[in-house]
């Protein structure tokens, strides 16, 4: 019958799926993901031999696949395990700080004061951090330009941005659902969400974080959640004030919602405009195209300030070229003009990038390039040069290029 043919191909395709996948992350090569395999498989096992009392011949496959996902880990750490007679493809590099290295700053972090201690650096701020406390010894190696936005793992991520009260509240949520995890787990209730759960709690301290480990984490939790629990009817018609508060919640709700899709996609139309600019001027070199698609994204984006940075560095650029051209008498006035707005455009930007993230030592770069640039024209270039250097300085100590700017001004 058609249902019993339905029935069928839900398994086959489910099966097929997850045969892409595990040949998919063994092509990649990447170890962390059969960690977690290896990990569900364990959990399964212990259940099939908990629960069942003849065991099927299912046991055998997860045995199978449990013994392929140690063989994966084994081969990170162990050189002659090599898998050059696999096809694999590449995936994009990721580089993280070491543990030892996310720890030091860490640690410096905490001692700025009691503050930074309880309530660490602030959000997304893990970058300035490490450029404020990066061990210099990293300079000698082939990641001394890398500006790190992630410790090695989300929790250590976690522990400098929202320090020690923070990072306790995040630890023991997530220990909470661990536990509620594990209990569902040995109960035999929802083995598969039970275990992308506890893999997911456990891949936070095995990774760094990103939008899908976190949405899928709470989508899991949820579900979880709600599978163990009786549903409930809350009645607000019968009363004025329930009805109201529940009318005013939604409409702060909806609000909010569209306030925040308006914003986002304003960022995102931004993004588009800023990307085109640098198409521009990358491939086809044009700096008058990519002028006002810059101007166009930070109308959507106004307090960006990597657009602001591009764009204090496309009107530079217009300076140089304005200072090389050869001139007459007569079309000088207009030169000293057009050379007087381009340069006061790129000050003015490359100000208002150190106003909204004074925090980043690349809108101090950037303003010190722009009066360094113009040294030999403008008196006192140099005097503001040295100045943005020394706050870039401040910020990262350790760096190179700031050094270098610093004494080339």
């Amino acid at each position: 019958t058609d249902k019993q043919s339905g029935g069928k191909v839900g398994p086959i395709l489910l099966v097929i799926l997850l045969a892409v996948l595990f040949l998919t992350l063994i092509m990649a090569r990447f170890w962390v993901p059969f960690l977690g395999i290896g990990a569900a498989m364990l959990a399964l096992i212990f259940l099939e031999l908990k629960i069942k009392k003849k065991q099927s011949k299912s046991i055998i496959l997860l045995f199978m696949i449990l013994a392929i996902s140690l063989f994966f880990v084994l081969g990170n750490f162990i050189r002659f395990l090599n898998f050059g007679f696999l096809p694999s493809f590449q995936l994009p590099l990721e580089i993280v700080p070491s543990l030892s290295s996310s720890w030091s700053v860490a640690r410096a972090t905490f001692q700025e004061g009691l503050t930074q201690f309880l309530f660490g650096s602030g959000p997304a701020t893990f970058q300035y951090q490490f450029g404020l406390y990066k061990d210099i010894s990293l300079n000698a190696t082939n990641f001394w330009g890398v500006r790190f936005v992630q410790g090695i793992n989300a929790v250590m991520t976690h522990l400098i941005n929202l320090g020690a009260l923070g990072t306790i509240a995040l630890l023991l949520f997530l220990a909470l659902l661990l536990f509620e995890g594990v209990k569902a787990l040995l109960s035999g209730h929802r083995p598969a969400i039970s275990l992308g759960l506890i893999y997911l709690v456990l891949m936070l301290f095995l990774y760094p974080q990103n939008f899908v480990l976190y949405f899928l984490l709470f989508v899991l939790a949820a579900l979880l959640i709600k599978s163990e629990h009786i549903e409930g009817v809350i009645a607000i018609a019968n009363t004025p004030i329930r009805t109201f508060s529940f009318s005013l919640l939604l409409m702060i709700l909806i609000m909010m919602s569209v306030s925040i899709i308006y914003v986002q996609v304003q960022r995102y139309l931004g993004s588009i405009y800023f990307q085109s600019s640098l198409q521009s001027f990358n491939i086809d070199g044009d700096v008058e195209k990519a002028l006002p698609k810059l101007l166009m994204a930070l109308d959507f984006d106004s307090r960006n300030d990597l657009y602001l940075q591009n764009l204090a560095q496309a009107f530079l650029l217009k300076v140089n070229n304005i200072a090389n051209k050869s001139t007459d008498q007569e079309s000088l006035p207009e030169l000293q003009a057009q050379f007087s707005s381009n340069l006061g455009g790129a000050i003015q930007a490359a100000k208002r990038a150190t106003e909204i993230n004074p925090k980043d030592s690349q809108n101090w770069l950037v303003l010190g390039k722009v009066y360094e640039d113009v040294i030999v024209l403008v008196p006192g270039a140099a005097e503001k040069a040295i100045e943005s250097y020394n706050e870039a300085l401040k910020l990262e100590p350790n760096n190179p290029l700031v050094v270098t700017a610093l004494a080339r001004a």
